[in-house]
């Protein structure tokens, strides 16, 4: 239902980032790795500071390029340094690799 309505929310709002985001965590959330990657990489298609379409992507790429993963995190923490997913995200980046 949740995948439904994100889908649906994308049809609706294609230049809505959020709709992706969700979207992906759900693809990223069933296991669907490359799925959850497109959607966040849509999202900053749309916009290129979102923190977390940024930290959701880098934490993704990790799973198969730790260095780009980590670029990609670095670059959360960089648009704004006082996220705190972000932060979480480059810490279990650092933690886990």
């Amino acid at each position: 239902k949740c995948r439904q309505l994100a889908v649906k929310c994308i049809h609706e709002y294609p230049d809505f980032e959020y709709g992706y985001i969700t979207l992906g965590s759900l693809e990223k959330d069933s296991g669907n790795i490359a799925a959850a990657e497109e959607n966040f990489r849509q999202a900053l298609r749309i916009n290129p500071h979102n923190v977390e379409a940024l930290g959701r992507l880098g934490d993704v790429l990790r799973s198969h390029d730790v260095q780009e993963g980590r670029r990609v995190l670095q670059q959360a923490v960089t648009c704004d340094p006082e996220d705190t997913l972000s932060a979480i995200f480059v810490h279990n980046a650092r933690v886990h690799t």
